[in-house]
Order: structure tokens, then sequence, then C-alpha cells
């Protein structure tokens, strides 16, 4: 894994990551705040090189951790179709996956898509739902 300021970590231990710099100089150039704590980083997330998997290792996390089974979403499924309505199923590492034909974990008895990309609707198309 390479640090890259553009995607989210978080500790091995769970602890919310807020990620600073990757360009410090020295050893440790990531720079961040974990739970509170100004803490350093190699660039591929070690906290402490002398001690293997540290409490404060940086994961990544996905940016779909915090979707809910069944919730609405928009996804399309290459880059230049347009986002249309679904529900979200699951993420895997292929990628955020959405029930089909309108369906849900209720109803859609499992089938599902992979999509090309996954996001949440904003409060225009909630309110044009229907």
């Amino acid at each position: 894994m390479k640090i890259e300021m553009t995607k989210t970590y978080r500790t091995r231990k769970g602890y919310p990551y807020r990620l600073l710099c990757i360009d410090a100089p020295g050893l440790y150039p990531v720079v961040g705040l974990a739970n509170g704590l100004l803490v350093r980083h190699t660039l591929s997330g070690v906290y402490n090189t002398t001690v293997s998997f540290n409490d404060l290792d940086l994961v990544e996390v996905s940016p779909y951790a915090d979707f809910k089974l069944d919730e609405p979403v928009m996804a399309r499924f290459d880059k230049a179709a347009k986002f249309l309505r679904y529900h979200f199923a699951k993420f895997s590492e292929e990628g955020p996956y959405v029930f089909t034909c309108g369906g849900t974990s209720w109803s859609s008895r499992g089938v599902t898509s992979l999509a090309f990309e996954c996001r949440r609707p904003t409060p225009e198309e909630l309110s044009n739902a229907g």
C-alpha cells in the first residue's frame, strides 16, 4: 500500500485518521491525526518500523464502508453512462454492487450487479424520486 492524499485511512485499531501531508522530511513523511494525536508514518502506512502490525499502522478505508444494505444510491456501470437510481447491496474488492431492477435485499433474491461507480443521491435526486 502507498499512502495517497486522495484516499481515506484509519488505524489498524480502528481510530479515525486525518491525513495532513505525505512529504514531511525523514523516515516518516506521512503526518496525520489519529484519535486526536499527531502521528507520523512511512509512505506505506507503517507507524513503527521495528514492530510488525502496530495498532497505529494505517489501513485504507473503502469509500463505501459506511453505506448500508438497501440504502438508495445513484450508480452507473461505465464512465460515460449517467447515474441511475438503485439500492446498495455490498462492496467487495471488485467494487460496489447494487440490486438490479429496483430491487432490495427483500425483493431481489440476491441478484446484484457490479457498478463502475456508486454515490449517495443529492437532496434534489431524492426529492425527484418516484
